[in-house]
């Protein structure tokens, strides 16, 4: 084999694995979030197979033909690729599977997906190197230039998978087309050796990883991927008066649900709570500005444009194809009030001119059950401060368990509390006390009157009862916990502070 199709073929073993490497957490978000655990999982079962692959590759005898060696090693690995993918959908859906705790899960449905082709692909750098060896005069400048053709392989599966093939075609597409790549190079091998039974056997390869990789495609859960989520939504009927009711599911967390007949509906509990906050911006001024972070389907900024037409609505969605889908799948308007601007929401508002001070922020922004940790810290509470009203409130999201856990929401209070002078905790409904709930966090310029929130509504879930906004005052009391985690640029360790809940998720 010429020493061009040898570095070929391991600079396309490379870019198909990291192809997988990077599609596989967005593959398996719908199944397990998107999470520290995910991608810590992701990167240890690669790592891993690839150390099993050099061990297994250092192993195979001497004298076996370098294109049955490189050419078979790569073709195995592009089958795998597929056939792995299909079979951890197939496991995700056991019963047994989802009963099981969550890191058990995990490691399970990753090392399924990931370890079977990491390390067969891992085998092609020793089996290149002994290749390479035997015709090369220079063994410092074969080794380097395997190890260079690698990493130049795995660079270009990384960009081009993550910049232009998951949010252009797919997550599993992108595993097909890594997989495709690498059989047509292992192909391209065993025609230049002229080995027939080589051949045949890729050719065997090329119709299980085909089938595997068009079953995989098929139970994609997927109805949009975007550059940052896996897009579901789901229609039910809620009740006669509410209509049709879509929820959006971005990855494993459901986001919005919206009424396409009654926006002014509003169906998870935090924002009946923000509901009831915004009624006490609009008592004093009804001519408010509202500033949303994170609009997903736009539920809540579609809710403030309804109730309050005097308001100023204004939106930051980090996402344009979201947006799109309100319009397209969730009855956003066209012709919207909404002011929406696309991008990172630290980023926009550092550039954003022309704009008066914001009377009330909602945060919103979530990646699984946590917030992005550049949105969380003294330092953005501070830019976000100084473009808002004097006496304006900031309202905030949090995932939590106070009474098995509360340390992501002491950490929210302790932090908003270092930045306004006024903070605090508040529950709409029934408190859980095992479950994870989401409770609101508020930071205020001024003492917030609660008797508005004497109202009361009932809900669907638990007919008969009934709830309104309530202060969490164990969780207020961190405002002066000098425990709490202040979370700042230089130390924001949301990952781990949120890290039990995918535990209490279960």
């Amino acid at each position: 084999m010429s020493r061009f199709l040898v570095l070929a073929h391991t600079a396309i073993a490379s870019f198909a694995l990291l192809s997988l490497e990077v599609a596989a957490p967005r593959i398996l978000a719908p199944a397990l979030g998107a999470s520290l655990y995910t991608w810590t999982a992701t990167l240890g079962l690669v790592l891993s197979g690839l150390a099993i692959g050099a061990w297994v590759g250092g192993t195979l005898p001497r004298g076996m033909s370098p294109v049955f060696g490189l050419s078979g090693s790569l073709a195995l690995g592009a089958c795998l690729m597929c056939v792995s993918v299909a079979v951890a959908d197939h496991v995700t859906e056991m019963g047994w599977w989802r009963d099981t705790p969550i890191l058990a899960r995990l490691f399970t449905v990753d090392a399924v997906a990931l370890l079977p082709a990491s390390i067969v692909l891992g085998a092609v750098i020793p089996l290149a190197a002994a290749a390479t060896v035997r015709t090369a005069d220079g063994v410092g400048i074969s080794i380097g230039a395997i190890y260079a053709a690698s990493t130049m392989g795995g660079l270009a599966g990384t960009f081009v998978s993550g910049f232009w093939l998951v949010p252009t075609i797919g997550a599993r597409e992108t595993v097909a087309v890594g997989a495709a790549i690498a059989l047509a190079v292992a192909v391209a091998g065993a025609f230049t050796a002229g080995s027939r039974r080589l051949v045949a056997a890729i050719a065997a390869c090329a119709v299980v990883g085909g089938v595997s990789a068009v079953d995989a495609i098929r139970r994609t859960p997927c109805d949009y991927e975007t550059a940052y989520y896996c897009v579901r939504i789901d229609e039910q009927d809620v009740d006669a008066g509410a209509g049709p009711t879509l929820t959006l599911w971005l990855d494993h967390l459901s986001h919005s649900r919206i009424s396409l007949f009654d926006p002014k509906r509003l169906s998870f509990s935090y924002l009946r709570a923000y509901g009831d906050l915004t009624a006490v911006v609009a008592r004093d001024n009804p001519n408010f500005r509202a500033l949303v972070v994170g609009a997903g389907a736009y539920g809540f900024p579609r809710y403030i444009e309804d109730v309050y037409p005097s308001a100023i609505v204004y939106a930051i969605e980090i996402d344009p194809v979201l947006t799109e889908i309100s319009h397209r799948r969730f009855g956003l308007r066209r012709d919207t009030r909404i002011i929406t601007r696309h991008g990172d929401a630290r980023a926009v508002l550092s550039d954003w001119t022309g704009v008066d001070a914001f009377d009330i922020v909602y945060a919103d922004a979530f990646n699984d059950l946590a917030m992005p940790w550049h949105l969380t810290t003294i330092e953005f509470l501070r830019v976000l401060k100084a473009r808002m009203a004097p006496n304006a409130m900031y309202v905030s999201n949090v995932i939590d368990q106070p009474r098995r856990h509360g340390a992501i929401a002491r950490s929210f209070v302790a932090t908003i509390a270092t930045v306004f002078p006024y903070t605090y905790a508040l529950r709409w409904g029934p408190p859980e006390s095992t479950r994870i709930e989401t409770l609101v966090i508020v930071g205020s310029g001024r003492p917030i009157d609660f008797g508005p929130f004497d109202r009361v509504e009932t809900i669907p879930e638990i007919p008969g009862a009934r709830f309104g906004s309530a202060r969490v005052e164990e969780i207020e009391r961190a405002a002066g916990d000098p425990d709490a985690v202040r979370l700042t640029d230089d130390y924001a360790p949301i990952d781990q502070l949120v890290a039990p809940l995918y535990v209490l998720r279960d």
